[in-house]
């Protein structure tokens, strides 16, 4: 492993506490966060691709939950379907029916 992407837990984010609790990070202090750990994870895993197949982030949000339980070549197979009758989260999903797994592809079946 590059020792660049080992995790040192000093040089982690450190919060001032307060009566005990840590101080709540606002929203510059995120940002840098979150980039620092993007930089981190693009160095040290500079060729990583997802191999889900989606278009926004609410597909890629429904496909990581479904790979979950199955692999992502399943996953792929059913998110066709899937997203082709419901493609975003404005679009009213099924929740009633009983029978919508089996109308968008169940993940689980076969």
């Amino acid at each position: 492993m590059n020792r660049s992407c080992r995790v040192n837990p000093s040089s982690q984010s450190k919060r001032v506490e307060q009566a005990g609790r840590p101080r709540r990070e606002n929203a510059a202090e995120r940002a840098r966060r979150v980039g620092a750990i993007c930089d981190r994870l693009e160095r040290c895993h500079p060729d990583a691709e997802c191999s889900l197949d989606f278009e926004s982030p609410f597909q890629l949000l429904v496909a990581t939950i479904l790979s979950a339980q199955c692999t992502d070549k399943r996953v792929n197979m059913v998110t066709g379907e899937l997203f082709r009758r419901w493609p975003s989260p404005a679009t009213p999903w099924p929740s009633r029916s009983r029978n919508w797994p089996r109308q968008a592809g169940s993940a689980w079946s076969s």
